[in-house]
């Protein structure tokens, strides 16, 4: 058979077609031992990046089940420093190993040998402009989320930061040119530590705040101190003043009847008053000597919610009526004042008894328990050894009224835990039963509880037959939503404020997902529909 060239018809002779057969044989081996050496290269990226996706893996399992908690309202910082220019020196050295690898060329990868025009340095060049070019945007979009992070959108902060790599990466498909990843986990680490920065410095402005509420209150019982003293040596003065007058007279007659009741009389009252100069000088001199004070407000917070707090005021009850002030709806209603020498440490036995039943989980400095009255009773006794004069069924005057009035308008929604008033009581006296009407977000179904209608006989729509489910399952809840555009979540809470779980709904598909803490543990259940919420109650 003839051998012909490529182009030319004429016939090679065996020589000239053993020469090109050689020359071939050389360049396949020559491009067989160039593919052998993509092949290692290769095999070396994908062991690097192996190695990378198990780290990442790792570190985003750590992360996982605090982002689990985040979307339950619970944070818990990455770092744990004691104050912010900890937090602010870490974040520096952050900043300054991104610089170190922006310097090094390693922070994003690309292709070296790239030739323009055959030329190697010029493409080198287009590829490092490049490089810039994208890093340069990934900067800038990660400098936007790190200065906007939040708790509650901190997992969408950082699943934005990766999708950016992904998606700037992408724009350098042609040239390999990628964000490196471990130059992505500094942006990430930055992330964190912005975010815990933040918190410590919201921290710490609250410790300063509080401390200076402690310096006004402790200049406020100085002063009411100073002048009930004032005051008092005044009035014994005038006593000792008006019995040295009566104890002349009666020098000159001594069988006065009338004088002699007079004398008795100032005596008694010139000792009351040395005692209670003698009491408030130990008031002054005794730090620790104050009342702890149990008080609710059940129409902003709810029932069985009771602030227990202290105060060195000779006159306890002005610092219920600040707190009462333009912060809350309704005044505060007392149910125990508890003179002790050491306030302090009842108040610290207290909060330590009910620590696990705090309302306010993030910041421990607040002083609202979620607890009943015969457990507060039954700490006080075992700390306690004095008789305490306790007021079981708060007044909740301006509160109960309000009830009354909005009978004839719109009716303000009650905890359903508890009996409502009469719909005829718009002049019947309150009744002593405790009643809590924090005003809900999503009205709960009136009473008597409807019987759960037939899965065929929800709507339609999932939303409107979660509401419907939450509802009957646990009556007085409170459900707050919220819109996106991809899903519509349902916050579900207790009557007592404490979280149950999620619903997170799929506009496109129609899924159903239910997220719920289970002995503060997040589960995450997936649903067939909206009935399946049933059997999760």
């Amino acid at each position: 058979m003839a051998l012909f060239g490529r182009r030319s018809r004429e016939p090679l002779t065996p020589e000239e077609a053993e020469r090109k057969l050689s020359r071939l044989q050389k360049e396949l081996e020559s491009t067989e031992q160039k593919l052998s050496k993509r092949k290692s290269e290769l095999d070396q990226v994908k062991a690097q990046t192996d190695q990378l996706g198990a780290q990442l893996r790792y570190l985003r399992g750590e992360l996982s089940f605090e982002l689990e908690m985040q979307e339950f309202g619970l944070y818990a910082p990455t770092y744990v420093f004691a104050n912010s220019d900890l937090y602010k020196d870490r974040l520096a050295d952050v900043r300054y190993r991104q610089k170190q690898m922006i310097k090094a060329g390693t922070a994003c990868d690309g292709d070296k040998n790239w030739t323009v025009n055959g030329s190697l340095s010029q493409g080198s060049k287009m590829v490092k402009d490049m490089q810039k070019l994208l890093l340069r945007a990934f900067n800038v979009e990660c400098d936007d989320i790190i200065a906007h992070v939040t708790v509650s959108n901190a997992d969408r902060s950082r699943e934005r930061i990766w999708k950016s790599a992904e998606q700037i990466s992408k724009l350098g498909t042609i040239m390999r040119i990628s964000i490196n990843n471990g130059y992505i986990l500094l942006k990430l680490e930055e992330l964190n530590l912005a975010l815990d920065f933040s918190q410590k410095k919201q921290e710490e402005k609250d410790r300063l705040r509080e401390l200076r509420e402690q310096q006004r209150e402790e200049a406020k019982v100085q002063k009411e101190i100073a002048e009930q003293r004032k005051k008092l040596e005044k009035e014994r003065t005038h006593y000792q003043n008006a019995l040295d007058i009566v104890r002349t007279k009666l020098s000159a007659d001594p069988d006065n009847i009338d004088l002699l009741a007079k004398q008795r009389e100032l005596e008694q009252e010139l000792a009351e008053t040395n005692k209670a100069i003698t009491d408030v000088d130990y008031r002054q001199a005794n730090i620790r000597a104050g009342y702890v004070y149990v008080i609710s407000n059940i129409g902003a917070f709810g029932r069985d919610v009771y602030k227990i707090g202290m105060t060195r005021r000779l006159e306890p009850l002005d610092r219920v009526d600040e707190l009462g002030g333009a912060s809350v709806p309704f005044q505060f209603d007392v149910h125990a004042l508890i003179f002790t020498e050491d306030a302090p440490g009842l108040e610290a036995a207290l909060h330590n008894a009910f620590e696990k039943q705090k309302v306010n989980k993030v910041n421990t400095r607040r002083e609202f328990f979620h607890v009943s009255l015969d457990e507060i009773k039954r700490e006080v006794r075992e700390h306690y050894d004095k008789t305490v004069e306790w007021i079981d069924v708060p007044p909740a005057e301006q509160f109960r009224q309000s009830l009354r009035m909005t009978g004839a308008a719109e009716p303000v929604q009650i905890d359903r835990t508890l009996p409502a008033l009469p719909e005829e009581s718009a002049t019947t006296p309150p009744q002593e039963t405790p009643v809590s009407a924090p005003v809900q977000e999503t009205a709960a179904p009136p009473a008597p509880e409807p019987a759960a209608p037939e899965a065929s006989a929800l709507p339609q729509a999932p939303a409107d037959a979660v509401r419907i489910i939450v509802q009957q399952s646990i009556p007085g809840c409170q459900l707050q939503e919220e819109d996106t555009p991809e899903q519509h979540k349902i916050h579900i809470y207790y009557p007592d404020h404490r979280k149950f779980g999620i619903v997170k709904i799929h506009k496109v598909t129609g899924a159903i997902q239910l997220r719920k803490l289970a002995d503060g543990m997040p589960q995450i259940i997936d649903l067939p529909n909206a009935n399946a919420l049933r059997d999760q109650f």
